[in-house]
């Protein structure tokens, strides 16, 4: 019998199972199945934080059964300061310029338990400098007037829940939507559209192409300013090619849309194993990259993780 390996998402996952008998001319569909798994998130059980008793502090930078790059180490790692200790030197470290290399650090019991960290208060932090968030207020004033448009499947879409969250203070609604979704009741004539791509439940001659999608969702918010006020951020978790790329390029070239910003996110982790409609890379395709945080990455680029841009 062969073995496949699945993918599973966080939270609730279904996998069907078919008995078929494939000796007639269509394949008769005897009996199905459903497998219901649910993976629990790290932070799941976990309680409450409290700053003033003894911890130790440890680094991630990858996970040992999802290592990427070779001659780093993985697992978690203990530091030598308290979690207290490690606060107060990154706040005088000095502000960061672009997307330095870093690694996660996370307050734990112990180093040797993941189990007993709290998760809830990992943090990503460069190893020289430090990325100062703007306070909400300013944060939401130097977004004032954006129109956002995201297209990507659901790992993008959880970060587009964390910047509504930053922003808004608050997660009023959260789905895992496969379609598409709107939020223009943000203030300051705010606005986040995300549309669902690819839709990979359908069949191949029944999905709408990538030009159609971004075309459509783009033409619906007519018009739009061709600055950084108009935002759009592509990518996932493996769809990504060359070809997005280049319709992305075409598309917004025809639409005279060639001045705004233009974010585009890499490939996830987790490609170093072989898993079944997953492609797989080894290692050595990612040499010479370095892991950041989405997020913090558009906050930057749109100028807004230190200083808003001088100009509107």
């Amino acid at each position: 019998m062969n073995s496949v390996k699945w993918v599973l998402d966080i939270g609730q996952n279904v996998i069907t199972i078919f008995v078929a008998d494939i000796s007639h001319a269509e394949v008769w569909i005897l009996q199905r199945y459903y497998v219901y798994i649910a993976r629990a998130e790290l932070s799941n059980n976990e309680g409450p934080f409290n700053v003033f008793l003894k911890h130790q502090v440890c680094s991630l930078v990858q996970e040992c059964d999802l290592t990427v790059f070779a001659g780093k180490r993985c697992g978690l790692q203990l530091m030598s300061e308290s979690w207290l200790q490690l606060k107060e030197r990154t706040h005088r470290l000095p502000s960061c310029h672009g997307t330095p290399e870093g690694r996660w650090v996370v307050p734990c019991m112990t180093c040797n338990n993941r189990s007993s960290c709290f998760w809830r208060n990992s943090t990503w932090l460069p190893y020289d400098c430090i990325h100062r968030v703007l306070p909400r207020l300013q944060l939401r004033y130097c977004w004032a007037e954006r129109k956002v448009f995201i297209i990507g499947d659901s790992t993008i879409r959880g970060v587009m829940y964390y910047m509504l969250e930053m922003l808004n203070g608050t997660l009023a609604h959260w789905h895992k939507s496969h379609t598409s979704l709107s939020y223009s009741d943000l203030g300051q004539h705010m606005s986040f559209t995300f549309a669902y791509y690819p839709q990979f439940w359908l069949s191949e001659n029944q999905q709408p192409v990538f030009e159609r999608v971004l075309y459509t969702l783009l033409r619906k918010h007519l018009p739009l300013k061709n600055s950084q006020q108009t935002v759009l951020i592509i990518g996932g978790l493996q769809w990504l090619t060359n070809h997005h790329i280049n319709i992305t390029h075409y598309v917004l070239k025809r639409m005279g849309l060639t001045d705004i910003a233009v974010i585009v996110k890499g490939y996830g982790a987790g490609f170093t194993q072989p898993a079944d409609g997953i492609r797989y890379y080894d290692s050595v395709s990612f040499e010479g990259l370095a892991p950041v945080p989405v997020a913090m990455c558009i906050f930057y680029l749109l100028g807004c993780s230190t200083t808003c841009p001088s100009s509107r």
